[in-house]
């Protein structure tokens, strides 16, 4: 008779604890996940776009505005020079807007896009964004700039690389760049 007894409170020992084990396993899981801190990677516009014009491909696309814009004078078409050279002033504001103040990059980081998970992985991010976008931040979730490695992407000139890695200062309001930007 006692040996019934034993053997039904050890399986019904060995049932509690696999029962708590089971239980403890998600519980567990949830600990786990809320010890780990979210981690953003955030960049700068500003060296990027200093970057991007200042690579191979940054000169290759004025490069072929300029031929546009000579093939048309040599035509001497006359509109089609007025329509490249009002294009042109809106790609300088631009410009001016992405390397002096605070406007998306997200046109120039679609060339280098491919190469964006190397630098995530690099620098243990979730998520890279730019950080003139960040509205709200909890504390919990941890922000680690990468906007030299971003830059770097696009192979800029030795310039190039000096300006980004040096002191880059604070960013002119988008609405106090002067209108004439030459």
């Amino acid at each position: 008779m006692k040996s019934k007894s034993i053997s039904k409170r050890g399986f019904v020992l060995t049932s509690a604890t696999a029962l708590c084990s089971l239980v403890s396993i998600p519980a567990l899981a949830q600990s786990e996940s809320k010890d780990k801190r979210l981690r953003i990677g955030t960049f700068d516009s500003r060296p990027i776009a200093i970057g991007f014009f200042n690579s191979g491909a940054g000169q290759k696309m004025m490069a072929a505005v300029k031929a546009d814009y000579d093939k048309a004078k040599d035509a001497k078409d006359e509109k089609r020079m007025k329509e490249i050279g009002a294009k042109m002033q809106t790609k300088q504001r631009r410009l001016h807007e992405q390397a002096f103040s605070t406007a998306s990059v997200a046109n120039l980081l679609q060339s280098v896009k491919a190469e964006l998970p190397g630098v995530a992985r690099a620098a243990g991010v979730d998520l890279i964004v730019s950080k003139w976008e960040i509205m709200f931040q909890a504390p919990e979730v941890e922000t680690v700039d990468v906007t030299k490695q971003m830059a770097k992407l696009f192979n800029p000139s030795a310039q190039g690389l000096k300006w980004i890695e040096g002191e880059t200062p604070p960013p002119i309001p988008i609405d106090d760049l002067p209108d004439d930007l030459d």
